[in-house]
């Protein structure tokens, strides 16, 4: 791992522990709030499938975004084709996790984009997609969430049970 990395990784972890600690429950849902309108910004810009879902919905807040039609699982594998924004077909990305599956080659990435799909014991199979930045974000933020501190240098062992394991998954330091 790089060394701008490393230090990129370790402000993120800092942020993600600490950074909601001064924040006042109005601090909180006004943050919400921006992420939420920057998130629908995007997605009616960038994404067909949300920018005609949403052509006549207005964020206007937290309250007017409870309105927004939810997209559950079966319904984004439906349209997973036009629910991605890195223009990746359905048939593209699911010859991709099929394929990986019968070989269980779990490290290889599509387009430079880690995909994994998982179990289906809702009934309905999912993909999750990453880019490497999204990677190191995920891992970082999911280490946060244990209480350790890594500056005293030991070693934890922790399990993480998945089905099957992806790139995004791992740790390398």
């Amino acid at each position: 791992m790089k060394l701008e990395q490393i230090i990129k990784s370790l402000a993120l972890y800092f942020q993600a522990k600490h950074r909601f600690q001064s924040y006042s429950r109005e601090d909180i849902l006004k943050y919400q709030e921006a992420k939420i309108a920057a998130l629908l910004k995007f997605v009616k810009s960038q994404n067909p499938f949300y920018r005609d879902l949403y052509k006549d919905l207005q964020f206007t807040g937290l309250k007017s975004f409870s309105q927004f039609p939810i997209i559950n699982k079966k319904i984004f594998m439906e349209h997973l084709g036009e629910v991605n924004s890195i223009g990746l077909t359905k048939e593209k990305i699911m010859d991709f996790v099929l394929e990986n599956e019968k070989n269980r080659d779990f490290d290889r990435k599509l387009d430079g984009y880690t995909i994994g799909m998982s179990s289906g014991t809702s009934g309905n199979k999912g993909i999750e997609m990453y880019s490497l930045e999204e990677e190191s974000i995920f891992r970082t933020f999911f280490f946060a969430r244990f209480p350790y501190n890594f500056l005293l240098g030991k070693r934890i062992k922790l399990a993480f049970i998945l089905r099957v394991s992806s790139a995004a998954f791992k740790l390398d330091v």
